[in-house]
């Protein structure tokens, strides 16, 4: 029988202290071994008992991958790494390149402890063109790598990572304060909850803390759900939640799950009156918001009136009168979208081809002061969070969430280590394919991000 936690490469106390302490076992393997031995780790990593796996890739594990000898596993390795839960840690030396370490690191090296200095005498130079393409292979097999700079962050995020492991965590959010929706967004989460427990009869626990700045929603499994499983009840509640106003079809619904029909019917009823109640608060506060955005806008009149001039020049004399209304639909969220409710309460306009780009700069800005949250307004730099709309893509939400957490000062300081290499990696590879000046800024404001390692 297969250990529950499978650890390839560098291992730390922390690692099986974690793992002991929890009544489980583990095997670990090397990657510095010949191919043979790399399709052992992938018959381990099918394993229907894995529950997660660690993995640290040095320079010689670039080299490996890369090359031809290991062709022939190095794919599957990653495909069936990025299948299972995973931690894949890599050193910013690594991950980065030279240009990912500071002369300030170097400067400021005594010789003994463990930074950038000693990570290039233990890594070595690692030829760009092989970082890159390596680089490129671990993203497209769907992994999504965590940078660490000291054995230390190892030991953190690894910590981290088990014991969202051994609690079974099947989903996390961060809500700012002061975001759009915030109580909205936290209600639909309790539906989804409560739904969890009574339709589908699944024993979730709901976690997580409250700052002044912002709150972390979580659910545990008691049993050892898997992460697909966790998926098809989401896609089952937003079905449910896209119907919810044929009542028929509804209650016809959740009957096929296993509920008798009077209880069926009261269900639709009480999450129909819920969720109308959510829509309706909802459209006031986006009602609101969009009156103080106009407000906002006023202030600076002057400057807006002649962008729009030259916006409008060659469109109808009309279409001023409802240009800002209509780049406010589009810009403003029209319902929570923690879970996708049924329809949107408005559809945005398409908006002309060609609008001022300062113009629209200084629109989008005031929208965003009054609808990311207390947070982002205040503490994340501007350019980092256009850096994750514009090249985030399916991980936009994960990043901009962890931006948020790791400004939230109050936050558990392992969920902010967390969070910080997270959004490191992001701007490393991010730094290889674009030229940005909103990248130098994001990694400066990461590393002034005190009180926590790395």
């Amino acid at each position: 029988m297969s250990s529950p936690y499978l650890i390839i490469g560098g291992i730390t106390s922390a690692m099986v202290t974690k793992i002991v302490t929890a009544e489980k076992t583990y095997d670990r393997k090397l990657l510095e071994s010949k191919p043979d031995n790399w399709r052992k780790i992938i018959d381990l990593l099918q394993e229907p008992d894995l529950m997660a796996v660690i993995v640290t890739l040095t320079a010689k594990n670039y080299e490996q991958i890369d090359s031809e000898e290991y062709a022939s596993v190095a794919s599957k390795l990653l495909e069936k790494v990025s299948s299972v839960p995973h931690l894949v840690l890599i050193h910013e030396a690594v991950l980065g390149g030279a240009r990912s370490m500071t002369e300030s690191d170097e400067e400021s090296w005594d010789g003994v402890t463990w930074n950038d200095t000693a990570a290039r005498q233990h890594f070595g130079d690692i030829d760009e063109a092989l970082r890159l393409r390596v680089n490129d292979r671990v993203t497209e097999a769907g992994i999504r790598p965590v940078t660490y700079k000291r054995n230390l962050d190892i030991s953190a995020l690894a910590s981290n990572f088990l014991d969202d492991s051994q609690n079974n965590l099947m989903f996390r959010i961060y809500i700012p304060s002061g975001k759009l929706f915030e109580e909205e967004s936290s209600e639909i989460l309790s539906m989804f909850h409560n739904w969890l427990l009574q339709v589908r009869g699944r024993n979730i626990r709901r976690g997580g803390y409250q700052t002044a700045k912002g709150r972390v929603v979580e659910f545990f499994a008691e049993d050892n759900t898997q992460q697909h499983t966790w998926s098809e009840e989401l896609e089952t509640f937003t079905q449910f939640i896209s119907i919810i106003d044929n009542t028929t079809a509804a209650t016809t619904m959740i009957q096929g799950l296993g509920i008798d029909q009077v209880m069926a019917s009261a269900l639709v009823s009480t999450y129909s009156k819920k969720l109308k109640r959510i829509q309706l608060d909802a459209k006031h506060e986006r009602e609101q918001v969009t009156q103080k955005i106009n407000a906002s806008l006023r202030m600076n009149q002057l400057q807006t009136r002649q962008a729009l001039e030259s916006d409008l020049l060659e469109y109808a004399s009309d279409a001023s009168s409802d240009l800002l209304e209509r780049m406010l639909d589009q810009l403003i969220p029209a319902s929570p979208e923690v879970i996708p409710l049924p329809a949107r309460l408005s559809q945005p306009h398409q908006l002309p081809l060609q609008i001022n780009q300062q113009f629209f700069n200084n629109v989008e800005g005031v929208v965003a002061q009054h609808i990311s949250g207390n947070i982002t307004n205040n503490a994340v730099p501007a350019e980092l969070m256009s850096l994750i709309q514009r090249f985030g893509n399916e991980e936009a939400q994960a990043l901009t969430e962890a931006t948020q957490e790791l400004a939230d000062t109050n936050a558990p300081p392992n969920r902010r280590i967390q969070a910080k290499q997270f959004l490191k990696a992001f701007t490393m590879k991010l730094a290889d394919k674009v030229t940005d000046v909103g990248i130098t800024i994001g990694q400066k404001w990461l590393e002034q991000q005190t009180g926590i390692s790395s």
